[in-house]
């Protein structure tokens, strides 16, 4: 049986930095293929366009954890770049797995 995971991130970007966030952005979505991710999605709030969820299909929980730490790491040349775009930084990025089998 095989398993497929979906990652979801969820923040809050804080407003002088949205336009610079959406380029940020751009270069993640490029990179992603790299970690066997797919699927990818980013959804903004309605009521509030500052709050983003994104949604990423990964092969194994192995790859959800690997991707998360890298995710959450102010050290990573480009992913770091959103701890100052984020309210509260990388720390306050939630991160969440749902298993599935297939």
């Amino acid at each position: 049986m095989k398993q497929n995971v979906q990652m979801i991130l969820r923040y809050e970007i804080k407003t002088p930095f949205l336009e610079q966030y959406q380029e940020v952005m751009k270069e993640i979505t490029k990179m992603l293929p790299t970690f066997e991710a797919n699927g990818f999605q980013l959804n903004q709030s309605n009521h509030n366009p500052n709050q983003v969820i994104e949604k990423i299909n990964l092969p194994t929980v192995a790859h959800y954890y690997a991707l998360k730490k890298l995710r959450k790491s102010n050290k990573h040349n480009v992913f770091g770049i959103l701890d100052q775009m984020i309210s509260g930084g990388l720390s306050e990025m939630e991160c969440w797995a749902l298993k599935t089998k297939m």
